[in-house]
This record gives structure tokens, sequence and C-alpha cells, in this order.
């Protein structure tokens, strides 16, 4: 294809650019970006360049998205000049929004000129919902959700005549559409059983549902996040700490699997209001993390004092201390101490 023609010849900004991007090393495709719009300023910026400056800017506001810098994504779009620039982010100015929790910004976004682009036309009505969602706006919401529906469903219906894969993303949209839903009609009464703390016996929670639903998805990290990222936004808006602190726990998870970075606040701080046992699970997967970003040496330090209190801690441990690839000098003493 076109990347395997580029590797014919010098390697260019441009060949890197989208080698980086098929890696998914989102921070080497921003590094292209910058250092074309260096050369950019440096030629004196003419007029005739205008298209392809926006063009270099719209692709790092991308990858900020990508790597989920979504204050900075936001910022550097409310920074940009021009109603074309504008219309063109918009999709993603007000997804940065939702998934801040920021809805003086998201109704800012959507206040922003349209570029009637269908491709980030789903992404800005799902704003529309969830901003409904927050001022708990029942009609507005339900028209919004309504009018959505029909039309995924309509392109699902063309789709599904090319092939399954092309499917699958409408009907990833439908499923995200079904949660917010199902959210909202069912506020009161999960509300109201959280602040009773009257639950009755064997009533499932929220999340359990949702990460219930989840595992019939695609176990891919374009499919489950978008899901995990509404939900907890939903279930945050409702109050619902130890749901929106569950749902949280599975994105990370889902990030150390699909080796995503993640940025992830200690335990002890982000997950000090949750109950005990969610507690301690935020705790373990803190040392995975760790593990996984290759701070062995921290991991160990901290199953080690998980350890006391928890024997999979001491598991995982003693796992990690005896591997041939963890460069310890005593395994086995360190075996004996886990």
């Amino acid at each position: 294809g076109v990347l395997g023609a580029l590797r014919v010849g010098p390697a260019t900004v441009r060949m890197r650019m989208l080698q980086s991007k098929q890696a998914g090393r989102w921070q080497d495709v921003q590094a292209c970006y910058e250092e074309q719009l260096s050369l950019q300023a440096a030629f004196g910026g003419q007029s005739s360049k205008a298209f392809e400056r926006q063009e270099l800017l719209s692709g790092l506001v991308q990858c900020e998205q990508n790597m989920r810098r979504f204050e900075s994504s936001l910022r550097l779009i409310q920074g940009m000049d021009g109603e074309d620039m504008q219309a063109s982010l918009r999709p993603h100015a007000v997804e940065a929004a939702w998934q801040l929790s920021s809805w003086d910004r998201l109704q800012q976004a959507l206040d922003m000129p349209s570029a009637h682009d269908a491709a980030g036309e789903f992404q800005v009505q799902l704003g529309q919902a969830l901003l409904a969602f927050h001022e708990q706006e029942s009609g507005a919401m339900q028209s919004v959700l309504k009018e959505t529906t029909l039309q995924v469903t309509r392109t699902l219906a063309s789709a599904a005549r090319e092939s399954y894969a092309r499917a699958y993303q409408h009907l990833l949209k439908l499923h995200v559409l079904s949660d917010i839903s199902w959210l909202a009609e069912s506020r009161e009464v999960f509300v109201g059983k959280s602040k009773s703390r009257e639950a009755e016996l064997g009533a499932t929670a929220p999340s359990q549902v949702i990460l219930g639903r989840l595992e019939a998805t695609a176990p891919t990290f374009h499919t489950r996040q978008l899901i995990l990222s509404t939900t907890r936004v939903a279930l945050t808006d409702m109050a619902l700490t130890d749901d929106a602190k569950q749902i949280e726990l599975a994105f990370v998870r889902l990030c150390r699997k699909q080796n995503v970075p993640i940025s992830m606040e200690h335990p002890s701080i982000s997950f000090a209001q949750v109950s005990p046992d969610l507690a301690s699970r935020a705790q373990l997967e803190w040392g995975r993390l760790l593990y996984a970003r290759g701070s062995r040496h921290d991991a160990l330090q901290h199953m080690q004092q998980l350890a006391l209190s928890h024997p999979k801690a001491r598991l995982l441990g003693t796992r990690w201390a005896t591997e041939a690839s963890s460069e310890l000098l005593i395994p086995k003493v360190a075996e004996a101490e886990f």
C-alpha cells in the first residue's frame, strides 16, 4: 500500500508519521506534526499553505485525543482561530468536554459552528444526549436518542449488506445509546437505593450489568473504551461513586491488557471513598500496572505491603519475584519473603 511505497526512498517526516500511526505511537506522530508546523513557520506560512496548516493542527488535536489528553486537546481547540477550523474540530471538542464531565464547556462546544461532517455527527449527538442526561431533561434526551438511533439504524442497514465488520461499528453506537437510555430510565431507582443503602438482597448494581453486557462485545480497545467512557461519565453524574469507580477500574485494566498508556492516580487517593473490596482490587490493579510499565521494583514493593492483607498480592509478588526476566539477584529469598 501507500506505507510500503513510501518505504522505498529516503526516510521523510511523512513516512515516519505513517509508520508511527500504524504502530499506535501517538507521541511520535505528535512530534512529526510539530516538526512540520515548525518547518512551515520557518518558510513564512504563506497563504497557500493555510489549508495544510489546518490539517497539521487537526492532526495535533487527534494525537491529543488518542493519548486521552482531553484537557490539552480542548485548550488547543479553543485557542484556534477561524470558523472553518472550529467547525472541523467541533466533534473533538465535544468529545473532550464530555470525557472531562465539563458541562459548561460541552455546551460551548455544541454551540460551535457545524461542518455538517457525517463522520463526526455521532460524537456531537452523543454530547447532546449526555448534556441532557446531566441536566435531567428527559424529553430533550429521548428526542436526541431517538433521532440518533434512527440515523444509525439506517446506516447499519446499508453497511450490513457489505460485511459484518462494516456493520459492527454501527452496532457499537446502538449499544452506547441503549446504555444511556437505560441509565436515564433507571436513574431514580439506582440513586434512591444508593442514598438509602437499602438495596434489595441479590439486586444487581448498574456497573455489573454494564460490565456483563461488555463481555458480549469485541475485546478490542476501540470497541470497549467508548462503552466504558460514556457509562463512567453517566454513573459519575448520578453520584454512584462505587459503580463509576468499577467502570474506571475496568477501563484501566483494558488499557493495561491492550498496552495502551494510561495515567492512574494512586488508589489510596482516587479510590478512597469506595467499598473496601473495590479499594483492594484497585490496589492490586495498581501493582499490575506498575509491573506492566516496567517498574518491577516498585510493583514488588507495593505487593509486599499489600500481601499482609491480600493473599492474591502475595501470590502475584511471588510469581513476579521468581520470573527469570525479573533481574532480581536473589529470587529464592524474595519468594520466601512473599
